[in-house]
């Protein structure tokens, strides 16, 4: 049964931020594990490069957190610094050209200094309204998009199994925006999803044995 988690917006630049480094990585045909490794990589060797103070002119340069910001922290100008890196793969990674659009927004989680920001990490939090809250699920790798960013709109499929083991499979008859995104664990891939739902609605998603989230117009 999946895990579920309740809290009391997006807007489509986080979204067109998510898709517009993650194209690259679809163009290519690039696999999960090896984005995972080739950016681990990364983070380590940018780490180690800001500690050092260094500066480079060569290879392309990805937006870095000049400074430990904590969740929720809105990014500023003195909070980010470019610095080059060099890559045979396109790795999710924001450039340093989409600093005027990080200006202002807030981390999803906690960030270390030194670390490469991606659309993962940013959201664009608007207020909610006083009929929406949040939920929080917990899907595996094939029950949601892999390309799944803040500012998608998803429709959400449950299924059911009885004590006879008969499955029901139900489509819940909204569809609902993707609040934040996890990074999927080491162990069971699974990652934390929070949907911004009405709260009228939030009863929906408790008590399901399996959860999966489509994306809405692709």
């Amino acid at each position: 049964m999946g895990n579920i988690f309740t809290a009391v917006s997006n807007n489509q630049r986080v979204a067109s931020l998510g898709r517009a480094v993650a194209e690259p990585i679809r163009r290519r045909g690039i696999r999960v594990p090896e984005v995972a490794i080739g950016l681990a990589v990364i983070v380590g060797s940018i780490a180690i490069f800001v500690a050092l103070g260094g500066e480079s002119d060569s290879g392309r340069k990805v937006l870095v957190s000049s400074r430990d910001l904590p969740a929720g922290a809105v990014v500023s100008e003195r909070d980010l610094i470019a610095v080059a890196v060099s890559s045979s793969e396109s790795l999710a990674v924001l450039p340093e050209s989409l600093a005027a659009d990080v200006i202002g927004m807030r981390t999803t989680n906690d960030v270390q200094s030194g670390t490469p920001l991606s659309s993962s990490l940013l959201t664009d939090v608007t207020p909610l309204d006083a009929s929406d809250g949040l939920v929080g699920i917990v899907v595996g790798l094939n029950q949601a998009p892999v390309d799944l960013f803040p500012g998608d709109v998803v429709s959400v499929v449950v299924i059911d199994r009885s004590v006879e083991g008969i499955s029901t499979t139900t489509a819940l008859p909204f569809d609902v925006s993707v609040w934040g995104v996890s990074t999927p664990d080491d162990l069971m891939k699974e990652r934390s999803v929070t949907l911004r739902v009405p709260l009228s609605s939030i009863e929906s998603f408790v008590g399901h044995d399996e959860m999966h989230l489509v994306k809405v117009g692709g």
